[in-house]
């Protein structure tokens, strides 16, 4: 019991920041002081995530095709993260005005491209223990709930392929523009969804790169024991 409730935090907290960088990816979509409001949040909850999982930076893990996997991303999730913040704080007008840190307009093409940088890698962070949240739900709510899971999440994966190559996605990833071609007439729902889908592709993305080098780490240590 104790475990599940850990992990229900954490799929919450997950849930949470996803949830957040989708809303927070709409441009014009809320008030400014709002957007300042649930970005700080946003800031909170990864500091109380870090917190509850404080002790993972203390564990020494034998050197892995996975663990390499995952300590790449947590680096990139922390720098775009850095980033994040640092732009906000650049760009503030509101909760954090008072600062100065120059050019706002440098600010802002960093803030832009760091926060869809972070919704990926954040994403793919999340993804990494997928194979945990499928198993849970296979035990609790039986294999076909999980297949039936898994197959919705595809589903919604498959609404941010023509996304992640559109010319506006490859502008804020490379820093060239900021909330290019914003359509104000479309439904502030419909961004969120898609700024959701592409979390959830991404996140899938690296369930099958964990799966992928998860079966290279068991293969290395059947050839071992074989020696």
């Amino acid at each position: 019991m104790k475990a599940f409730k850990s992990f229900l935090i954490k799929i919450i907290m997950y849930v949470l920041l996803l949830g957040s960088s989708s809303l927070l990816l709409v441009p014009r979509s809320f008030p400014l002081l709002l957007h300042e409001i649930i970005g700080t949040a946003l800031f909170c909850i990864v500091l109380f995530h870090i917190y509850i999982l404080r002790d993972y930076f203390h564990y020494k893990e034998q050197k892995s095709f996975t663990s390499i996997y995952k300590n790449t991303l947590l680096v990139l999730v922390a720098v775009s993260f850095c980033v994040v913040i640092i732009s906000g704080i650049g760009i503030s007008r509101y909760l954090f005005s008072a600062v100065d840190l120059g050019s706002g307009r440098v600010y802002h093409q960093l803030h832009t491209g760091s926060v869809y940088l972070f919704l990926i890698f954040a994403s793919m962070h999340a993804g990494f223990y997928f194979d945990r949240f499928f198993a849970l739900i296979s035990e609790s709510l039986g294999h076909k709930s999980k297949i039936a899971i898994i197959c919705a999440l595809y589903f919604i994966a498959l609404n941010a392929l023509p996304l992640i190559f559109s010319y506006e996605f490859i502008d804020k990833i490379t820093f060239n523009q900021s909330f290019s071609f914003f359509d104000d007439e479309r439904s502030v729902w419909l961004y969120i969804v898609d700024n959701f889908s592409i979390g959830i592709l991404f996140a899938l993305l690296s369930y099958n790169f964990y799966k992928l080098f998860l079966h290279f780490d068991i293969q290395r240590i059947r050839n071992n024991n074989a020696v």
